[in-house]
């Protein structure tokens, strides 16, 4: 009789990379409608802002499949709630994801966080509620389709 093992990896081994290579293909035709790899390439990114120098500004996001996910935005106090670094570095997100031919632009912030206020005056609209997430604390996702 075959015994199962179910393990938890620390490395993402070479066998491990074959097994996806091999194995992706078909659930990519058979769910999306393409066997290209390619599509699931994920391009990583990080933006700054800076002033006379100095980091000022910096918007960390990530695209995968269409979609561009910005995970970080983060100004320096002094110039947080002026206008003049967040917008301009959610602007420039933006015209990347659209360069890359991305459909969507997803994100997270805290639920009902000046964040949230700013995204949401940015377009971006809630999709849904992650109740108890990270840190223990709602999270709201939102998007904006381009």
């Amino acid at each position: 009789m075959d015994t199962l093992e179910f393990n938890c990896e620390k490395v993402f081994t070479e066998e491990m990379q074959d097994y996806f290579m091999k194995q992706w293909p078909s659930a990519n035709e058979e769910v999306f409608g393409f066997t290209e790899q390619a599509k699931w390439k994920m391009e990583e990114h990080i933006l700054s802002a800076r002033k006379d120098g100095e980091i000022i500004g910096i918007a960390q996001f990530r695209i995968i499949g269409g979609v561009a996910y910005l995970s970080t935005i983060l100004i320096k106090e002094d110039y947080r709630g002026k206008g003049k670094i967040g917008q301009p570095l959610l602007k420039k997100f933006e015209a990347s994801a659209k360069e890359k031919a991305c459909h969507k632009l997803s994100l997270k912030a805290y639920k009902n966080s000046r964040a949230a206020t700013f995204f949401a005056k940015h377009g971006y609209v809630e999709e849904g509620i992650l109740k108890n997430d990270i840190h223990g604390i709602d999270w709201v996702m939102m998007a904006r389709y381009i």
